[in-house]
Order: C-alpha cells, then structure tokens, then sequence
C-alpha cells in the first residue's frame, strides 16, 4: 500500500522537482496529484483525498495556511508539511498552530524530503498500529461486554474505588453513548425455602435481561435476592420504565415482584441511590406489602404523620431518660400517655400510631448506641428490633398497642440495664488510661471512637461519673505531675512542658498559671527545698 501526496506550489518547477524527488526515494508514497494555488488544493484534496499534503506557504489567492485550514475540515487525518521560506516565520507559527506535521525550507533537498517524508510515514504506521490495537481491544471488549458492563455498574454500586480514566475508556469500547444515573431495584416475592429465592431470582433477572438486550446503556446486575437496573433517568421515564419491566416480567414468570424507583442523581453517586433506593424498597414492602411499584415521594407521604405536640415530644424524652435511669415504671406510664396523645392527634389512624411508635423506638435504640452496646449485644439488639417490628405491625387495637409497648419496654429496660454497667467500667478505664498516659496527645474525640460512645454522650457522661470535664480533669492531671516535676531543679521548664503533655513552653506556663494561680517558676521557687514524689 502507497500512501497518497498532493503537491501543492504555485511555481511549477517547483511542484516538478519535488514530484520526482518523492517519486524517486524508494518509499511507499506517490505523488497523484498536484495543485497550482490554495483554493485549487482545497478542490484537488475534496476530489483525491490525499493521505499526505507538501504545501507553499506564500501563494496567490488563497495563502497555504488558509488552505490548510479549510482542507483539515473534512480530511482531519491528512498529515500537512508546510514549504516556507527563511523571511516566512510568522506563517510558521500560525501553520504550527494547526498542528502541522513539519516544515521544508526553500530550496528543498533531496535528502529532507526524504527525511520528512519518512518522518510521515512512520506517523502513518504507528497511527495504524494503534487503531489495530484498539479495534483488537474493542472486539475483546464486546465478547466480554456483559462482563465488563455489569463490572462497571458493580463497582459504582458497591462503592469501588478505580481509575475513572479506565472506565471511560472501557464505557467507549463499549459504545455506551449514555452512563446510569438512576436505578430500579427489582425484588421477587417469595414465600418459601431457599430453593424457590434462588430459582425466581434468576428467573426474573434472564427476564430482564432479554427485555433490555437492545439497550447498551441499560445496566442489569443481580446483587443478593434483587435485581438492580441502572438507567439513565433523563432518557427513559423512570416510572413507565418501571411498569413496562415489572409487567413483562410478571407475565414471562408469573413471579409477582417489588419495584423501588431512584430519584435522578448522577453515575458518580451511584453507590447513594442504591442505598437510598433499598432502604425505601425495605420501608415500602413493609408498609404497602410486596407487588408495589415505590417511589420517594410515595414514602414521604407515607411517613409525614401529623405533628405531635410539643407535650408529647417533652414525654418522650422524659420516657427515655426514665430509661436511662433504670425507672422502667415511670418510663411505661410515659410510653402510654405518648400512645394515648399519638391516638388522639392521628384521629385513631392506627398505620400512623404504629410509624410514630417504630420512630420512638429508633430513637431508644440510638440512645442505646450512643450510651454504648457492649461486646456480644448487638446481635440482641438487631433481633430485638426485628422482633419488636414484626410485633407492632401484626397490631390491630388499642389493647395490642398496650400490651406491645409493656413487653417493649421490659426488654428494653433489661438492655439499657447492661448498658449502664458497662458505662462505669468505661469510666473507670478513661480515669486509668489519663493517669497512665497524660503525656501523650488524648483528644476527647478519638477517645470517644475508641470505646464505641458518642462524643456528647460520653462527655455528660464523663463529667456526671467524676463531677468535672474530661477537659478539665486532663488538665488537672497534667498539672499535678508538672508540680511534682517542678521540684526538681534539673529540668527546665520546656522540658516539663513536654513531660507533661505540652508541646508549647508558653503555653503551659499560661495553663499552670491559671490553675495554681502563680506561674511555674514562682512555684518552683516556692517548693524548691521540697523532696519530689516519685513519678
């Protein structure tokens, strides 16, 4: 194969020599063409389509520059090589701008031509072996597309961490022209053993799978007992895309399923819609029952009860601290009154009664989490609320909801009972692990993660076990050991500092003076003739 060359010059003995040269040197190219000026180039390069393009910069008419600029139009791939001369540079740079392969100096050589015009061709060749590679890469890709696809949608579920350059360069081979931003999450119903679960899975999912087959942007991943689907949610109606999927697949399984349906994000937040969305199938199946199509804004009108007076809230805090306090009587007599006002506002709307209650009863357990679970009760808590839920649910009075919230509270009281037990020893360990460790640089924060406590609870109650602040107790401990330190004339007050926990010199000069009242020196000057204690 011979790569294609128009000359384009408007001295002819010009375009003659540099014709025999190119024709002359041994190379795969040939001259089919030549043109006299740049809008009889732009004509030649319409009707030849050359590959390669040797251009005069200073012509008649319509200049080189202009001509290449045109021809790059509709031969982007052409390779241009600009002729110029010495006095000719600002149309060098303009030509270099257009991203011009190389340029030849008036009077061309044999030996440059030749050089350029391998130059070229080995452009030619390396551009022939990447679209090689590429189309090898594209045909592996799309045997493997499914795999690949599903890889992808995987990944943006799950969170995964990868190189965003290398997906979109998967999602290009592909030839995906849209990326998901919004998800259906599909759940067979099932009511018996494992086997079915399994079998109508996979049943729904081939379903799917063949309704979608002509959509390459249309991404289908089964994921535990669900169908998830992603989807552009600006290109396809979210809600008809829903009916038309859980129609189809009804009617080819007979498997009746439950259908959650994404707001519209965006690809990069794939892993919150998922999460968002099976929640909100999770809520909607408990509500609605299995077969239901779920959209947001169908649980945010399920779950927008009518306001609870301020009373009732008040009574509700009550009821929790009660708890806390391990007054199970008065917490009960609590949860009844909020059971009687919660029956009174909803107009005895039992469905609203039982979501207020499940949102009381999220409420203790966060106050259970806050307090701090100890080792080995969080499995009892999980079924615990599980068990609770299923319970409140199967209620169809005032009596049941009576009898619900003793047995809740009994269980849960014994839980908050644990709790507390394990607050003191938590406590206790803090105080230790101060003392032992003061030195070091102990925020309350990270101390807090550590023993499983959230930070505000921990400080209330930190400072109701021992009667000051953690804050306050650090300092005060770090204090004590700088005053033992301070007796001894060796070390200098900068080095007590960081004994004792400070990086600042000036700064602990300033706490210990605020604390003791004198600064460091004066004390020492004071308690120089005492013995130190031991430390």
């Amino acid at each position: 194969m011979k790569y294609k060359v128009m000359i384009c010059d408007d001295e002819p003995l010009e375009r003659e020599v540099l014709s025999m040269i190119i024709n002359e040197a041994d190379l795969p190219i040939e001259v089919i063409c030549d043109a006299k000026n740049g809008n009889d180039a732009i004509n030649k390069a319409k009707e030849f389509q050359p590959d390669i393009i040797f251009m005069d910069v200073k012509m008649p008419g319509i200049d080189g520059i202009a001509a290449a600029k045109e021809i790059i139009t509709f031969l982007p791939d052409v390779k241009l090589i600009i002729i110029t001369a010495y006095d000719e540079f600002a149309y060098l740079r303009e030509a270099l701008k257009l991203g011009i392969i190389e340029y030849l100096l008036k009077p061309v050589t044999p030996e440059e031509v030749k050089r350029v015009a391998r130059r070229v061709i080995e452009i030619f060749e390396n551009e022939k072996l990447n679209k090689e590679k590429e189309e090898k890469i594209r045909n592996i890709m799309q045997n493997m597309g499914k795999i690949i696809k599903t890889g992808i949608f995987a990944g943006k579920i799950l969170g995964c961490v990868f190189e965003e350059e290398i997906a979109d360069m998967e999602i290009k081979y592909l030839g995906i022209q849209s990326l998901p931003n919004s998800i259906l999450i599909i759940v067979p119903e099932n009511e018996t053993q494992s086997k079915e679960i399994i079998h109508n899975k996979y049943a729904v999912y081939h379903a799917i799978e063949k309704i979608t087959r002509e959509h390459s942007d249309i991404f289908v991943l089964a994921l535990g007992e669900k169908i998830v689907i992603g989807f552009n949610g600006n290109k396809y109606n979210r809600y008809e895309l829903a009916i038309k999927l859980k129609e189809e697949v009804e009617l080819n399984t007979g498997i009746i399923t439950t259908v959650g349906i994404s707001d519209v994000g965006e690809f990069n937040n794939l892993k919150e819609l998922f999460e968002e969305t099976d929640e909100m199938v999770k809520l909607g199946k408990f509500f609605l029952g299995e077969g239901s199509i779920i959209r947001k804004e169908d649980i945010e009108v399920l779950l927008k009860s009518r306001s609870l007076s301020l009373r009732t809230k008040r009574k509700q805090e009550e009821m929790i601290k009660f708890l806390e306090l391990g007054d199970n009587g008065k917490a009960l007599q609590l949860l009844k009154e909020v059971v009687g006002e919660i029956l009174t506002t909803t107009k005895n709307n039992l469905l609203e009664c039982q979501i207020n209650l499940i949102e009381i009863m999220m409420r203790i357990v966060k106050t259970i989490r806050e307090v701090g679970i100890p080792a080995g009760e969080e499995g009892r808590i999980f079924q615990f609320c599980f068990s609770h839920l299923q319970k409140l649910m199967r209620v169809q009075n005032y009596k049941g909801i009576t009898l619900w919230a003793t047995s809740f509270l009994e269980e849960i009281g014994d839980i908050f009972a644990v709790a507390r037990s394990n607050e003191n020893n938590i406590i206790e360990r803090v105080v230790k692990y101060i003392n032992e460790n003061f030195e070091k640089e102990i925020r309350l924060k990270e101390l807090s993660q550590a023993i499983y406590l959230n930070p505000e609870y921990f400080s209330r109650l930190f400072k109701k076990e021992v009667g000051c602040t953690f804050a306050e107790y650090l300092t005060r401990t770090r204090i004590e050991a700088a005053k033992n330190y301070l007796v001894n004339p060796s070390l200098t007050i900068s080095e007590i500092a960081k004994k004792v926990g400070y990086r600042d010199a000036n700064y602990f000069s300033k706490v210990f003076k605020k604390v003791v009242g004198i600064s460091p020196t004066e004390f020492r000057e004071l308690n120089s003739f005492k013995v130190p204690k031991s430390l």
